[in-house]
């Protein structure tokens, strides 16, 4: 019985590694798709879509070619234009008798560009 379950213990990392790698590869060729659709980029923005980076000053486009659509979009709009945050990536999160998913990051747009960014839990 030990042997079965570590064989399909196995079989279930390399499932699950080989699902890793495919995801990585069609985010990549997403990210290099994009920029070959838009010669327009400076060199800086294409390099950073490239490796899956984002800076300050990227639109919403770039950074959604870049780290892939967010979970969620949080959005508020006034005289003042329009804020949103995005929300990417959630950890399973233990502690004081509660667990549950967090996110990872938070992104913060002003009027379509990137202007800040929070690291959660780093």
């Amino acid at each position: 019985m030990r042997s079965k379950c570590g064989c399909w213990s196995l079989m279930l990392m390399i499932f699950l590694g080989m699902a890793c790698a495919a995801t990585a590869d069609v985010d990549l060729m997403r990210r290099r798709q994009y920029v070959s659709q838009h010669p327009e980029l400076s060199q800086k923005v294409k390099q950073a879509i490239l490796r899956g980076e984002i800076f300050l000053g990227m639109t919403r486009e770039q950074v959604e070619a870049s780290w892939g659509k967010p979970h969620s979009i949080n959005r508020s709009i006034g005289i003042w234009g329009t804020h949103e945050q995005w929300v990417y990536g959630y950890k399973k999160y233990y502690g004081a008798g509660v667990s549950g998913f967090v996110p990872t990051h938070y992104l913060y747009f002003e009027n379509g560009i990137l202007t800040s960014w929070q690291e959660v839990g780093k």
